[in-house]
């Protein structure tokens, strides 16, 4: 893998296994084929603490139809998470190249699997209502959010941007605490390229934004993100 920036921690920490590692595949993201996908898991297991999550962020994306494809919500939720389940079974399919103890140091969650811990939802519900009643964080959200609509494809109605903003902010909690699943705290991920929310997340981790939000939160375990291409 080529690593291009460390946010909270060093390469050398990588290295010394410190970090339980999840991937996140974003069903967007074009980047995630399946031999990049192979590479991605082949090098967490390489640098793990112990096992690895490979975290399918399906049905979050049933944002992205209803409002770039003009799907209505059902149909949106179900082409997100038929889509998902496509990808979990590519990945099953991948796994099924690798050794026995290899696969079982995998495991692959979908997003609902990670939306029942009561850690995680909790701190979903404190970004939501940080944005509802935090006049700057909303516009920061909400600028970082346009800049990635191209205005010549995506025409937004009323409203839209604010449908739009909610990915960022059910996410946002993983690019902070990472993800726990079965008594295991999974607090690295890397991913092809850091984005201005990856940012907005290190910056409140170390108390230099938002230190309110970063309080109520708890930046328990301070998630590194890490910008990583396969090769």
């Amino acid at each position: 893998m080529l690593i291009k920036k460390v946010l909270n921690s060093t390469e050398r920490e990588i290295r010394e296994r410190k970090f339980n590692i999840f991937i996140g595949i974003s069903l967007g993201n074009k980047y995630f084929t399946k031999p990049n996908i192979k590479k991605y898991i082949q090098w967490a297991l390489r640098n793990t603490k112990d096992k690895v999550v490979v975290l399918v962020a399906d049905k979050i994306h049933a944002i992205n139809y209803e409002v770039r494809r003009g799907y209505s919500p059902e149909r949106s939720l179900d082409v997100a998470l038929r889509k998902g389940k496509e990808i979990k079974n590519s990945v099953i399919k991948i796994l099924n190249s690798f050794s026995p103890e290899e696969m079982r140091r995998v495991i692959i969650l979908r997003w609902e699997d990670i939306e029942k811990d009561a850690d995680f939802s909790k701190e979903q519900r404190i970004v939501r209502q940080f944005y509802d009643f935090n006049s700057e964080f909303k516009e920061e959200i909400r600028k970082i959010v346009r800049e990635n609509i191209n205005p010549s494809v995506v025409k937004l109605k009323k409203d839209d941007h604010v449908k739009l903003e909610q990915y960022p902010l059910a996410e946002f909690p993983l690019f902070i605490n990472g993800i726990n699943y079965e008594g295991k705290s999974y607090t690295l991920i890397p991913y092809p390229g850091i984005s201005k929310i990856d940012l907005l997340a290190a910056d409140i981790q170390q108390g230099r934004k938002y230190s309110e939000l970063g309080k109520k939160l708890g930046t328990r375990s301070k998630c590194v993100i890490v910008e990583a291409y396969a090769e």
